[in-house]
């Protein structure tokens, strides 16, 4: 078992059943003596697409978490302008009721009496 493992063949064969069991051929032994072939354009072919699989799903990772980030980003920003705007509204408000104050002011004669 040691030189199997050693050499390979455990990982290859282990493929084998694997793709087997997913595909569930019709002829089970068939379909193992035909992928057992080195070179079998079928397994070069699974193979490309585990690897580009394998990729896509990194890359989909990283997007999930670009997504996550800037919308956090986004989110912390919107929330700083709303809270700036409260407060240039509070201060406006101020403002405005100073003037209010200010047109209500008393002439020189009211204040003398």
């Amino acid at each position: 078992m040691v030189y199997l493992r050693k050499n390979g063949v455990w990982k290859i064969v282990g493929e084998v059943f694997r793709a087997m069991n997913e595909s569930r051929p019709d002829d089970p032994i068939e379909y193992f003596r035909a992928n057992m072939k080195p070179e079998n354009d079928d397994c070069v072919y699974a193979d490309q697409m585990r690897r580009k699989i394998a990729e896509d799903e990194e890359i989909m990772k990283r997007l999930k978490y670009d997504k996550v980030f800037l919308s956090d980003l986004l989110s912390e920003r919107i929330h700083a302008k709303m809270k700036n705007s409260r407060l240039r509204g509070n201060i406006d408000d101020d403002y405005a009721e100073d003037n209010v104050m200010g047109e209500t002011s008393f002439t020189d004669a009211d204040h003398v009496e």
